[in-house]
């Protein structure tokens, strides 16, 4: 049962990141060169075969779909073993090489469609397909990781304590060196714990109540029954749609209880004054 407990965790939060990843501004605007650069020049057939709108169209589906099963794949193998992998160049090239593979079957896959007439898939092709989709999920690999890194990390003056201080949180101590930094929250995720730092996420296989009595000395709170959030981490709180939400540094929504809500609200503004 944990076996499974565990793959379900890590699944959800690759879910979790790779659509955080493709909604990234950064993504969107590679995203959007690249296709409509696709559009324009046509290649592999697609100019000849199609118009422009077709073309765009078609590039735009494609790419969509290559995009998001290679992010996946990426952040997939990096929770699955990334964090034994050093240094980020490194992980980066391996995660990079994994996603590689079903972006190249897919693309192969792409050579049977019923418009490219007369294409053949030959020794060649395939290793020219697959050099090439590693090379891009590499690249991918590497945006991913540019996507998740947190530029907006809580400054220690605000009273977040860092991974290298001597009153750092206990917990901290269980993640992997790259993701160790100033908490910013933790979120139960069945029988694990994904907690939130300004360098990254892990998974831990403890309970949500063993985590947030290793948080200390960093102030936080409990807002929810499957959230606790650093009380600096906090940029506001309020309505979000039909929810009361508070919003973190790195620009996350966390759910809050109604009744906890006022009190968060209360801790957050005299902790600025």
């Amino acid at each position: 049962m944990p076996e499974k407990f565990a793959i379900g965790a890590t699944l959800q939060l690759a879910l979790r990141e790779t659509r955080g990843i493709i909604t990234d501004p950064r993504t969107l605007a590679v995203f959007g060169i690249i296709v409509s650069v696709f559009a324009i020049t046509g290649p592999f057939g697609t100019r000849e075969q199609l118009g422009f709108i077709e073309r765009l169209s078609f590039w735009l589906v494609a790419q969509a779909m290559s995009w998001t099963v290679a992010i996946f794949s990426i952040r997939l193998a990096d929770i699955a073993f990334g964090s034994r992998l050093e240094p980020a160049a490194l992980r980066i090239g391996v995660t990079g090489a994994v996603a590689g593979v079903p972006v190249s079957l897919a693309s192969l896959a792409f050579d049977g469609m019923p418009w490219r007439d007369g294409a053949t898939l030959d020794i060649a092709t395939v290793t020219a397909t697959f050099a090439t989709s590693i090379a891009l999920t590499i690249a991918f690999s590497a945006l991913c990781q540019l996507a998740l890194r947190s530029d907006t990390a809580p400054p220690l003056s605000t009273g977040v304590i860092a991974e290298s201080s001597p009153a750092a949180p206990a917990i901290l101590a269980r993640m992997p060196l790259e993701k160790r930094g100033p908490l910013i929250r933790l979120s139960a995720a069945d029988h694990y714990v994904e907690v939130t730092t300004g360098h990254g996420k892990c998974l831990l296989l403890m309970r949500l109540a063993d985590a947030i009595a290793e948080t200390e000395p960093v102030e936080g709170m409990q807002i929810h029954r499957s959230h606790w959030v650093a009380l600096d981490a906090v940029t506001r709180v309020g309505p979000e749609g039909s929810r009361m939400v508070a919003v973190m540094i790195d620009g996350f929504s966390v759910p809050v209880s109604r009744a906890q809500a006022k009190h968060l609200r209360n801790r957050v503004e005299a902790r600025r004054k």
